[in-house]
């Protein structure tokens, strides 16, 4: 009987994983379901004639969309209140549908030639990411203040935007050399991670990966690195030594992208800076200061 849902009915409902229209519900209005981060499917029906602007904006986990309305919709587009800009796939059957949840929490996407993990229910606080995922997708463990470790096993291939962005609690972490790319501010705001290591066989460390990590105080990084994008370590005040894998010559070498940083007061100045100036780069045959 609901014509319209309006503005931020259900705004901010961080525990709401699926969403299911009734038929007759014609619009949904801006914000309607703006930042329910645990959405990973909605149903729409054929009634729907309109969504508005910001209507699931920040549903970071909305893969999957069943959409069953004359709604043109596109993934990655924000038009339709960003419903499909995170979505994998828009079928028109519910019995197509290719998530699935484990009994350990994981929400899991397999279009048949790999498995993405889309997000995680439980509430465990050190997770075994098992080998059978290929894939860990964007946002994925955005956000979640239960987790405190995590091993990602050997078999897991690349790692999303902000997948662990915001994990306040998260202590360690374990990436297998399987992994070949990762995502930018793949760990910012990790306030609680003290050190880590980045795998053997991953060349670039996207921007602002480390943003906000207060507390970490060393990090192992391989010979395998060539480009340290910008403002990697922006916010990692307790950041004092670098472990490098590799001659000094080596480490010299690799592009490290200049950082910009905000010196404003009132208003925007951007500039130029160093943010690992003062840190010490420990390499196989010696070390140096980065001036």
């Amino acid at each position: 009987s609901v014509n319209t849902i309006k503005p931020y009915t259900f705004s901010y409902c961080d525990s709401l994983n699926s969403i299911t229209i009734s038929n007759g519900t014609t619009t949904i209005c801006e914000d309607s379901f703006s930042y329910c981060p645990s959405v990973t499917s909605i149903v729409l029906p054929e009634s729907i004639v309109s969504i508005e602007d910001h209507a699931f904006i920040g549903c970071y986990r909305l893969v999957e969309i069943v959409n069953k309305s004359n709604l043109e919709l596109e993934i990655g587009s924000k038009d339709n209140g960003y419903i499909a800009c995170y979505a994998k796939e828009i079928i028109n059957d519910e019995s197509k549908s290719k998530l699935s949840k484990t009994k350990d929490g994981f929400v899991l996407y397999n279009d048949g030639d790999s498995t993405i993990f889309v997000g995680y229910s439980g509430n465990t606080e050190n997770i075994i990411i098992p080998n059978t995922i290929d894939t860990i997708n964007d946002y994925a463990f955005y956000n979640y203040s239960t987790v405190h470790s995590i091993v990602i096993s050997e078999g897991v291939k690349s790692i999303g935007n902000r997948a662990f962005s915001n994990c306040v609690n998260l202590e360690s972490i374990i990436i297998s050399n399987s992994v070949t790319t990762v995502g930018e501010y793949l760990f910012s705001h990790c306030s609680s991670l003290k050190t880590i290591t980045i795998p053997n066989n991953i060349s670039i460390i996207p921007k602002c990966s480390f943003y906000g990590c207060e507390s970490i105080n060393n990090i192992v990084i391989s010979k395998s690195i060539e480009i340290i994008e910008s403002n990697v370590f922006e916010g990692c005040t307790n950041l004092k030594t670098i472990y490098y894998n590799g001659t000094i010559d080596e480490w010299k070498s690799i592009n490290r992208q200049k950082d910009i940083i905000d010196i404003g007061i009132i208003g925007h100045m951007y500039v130029e800076s160093d943010l690992l100036k003062g840190c010490i780069v420990v390499c196989n045959d010696g070390e140096i200061v980065i001036e």
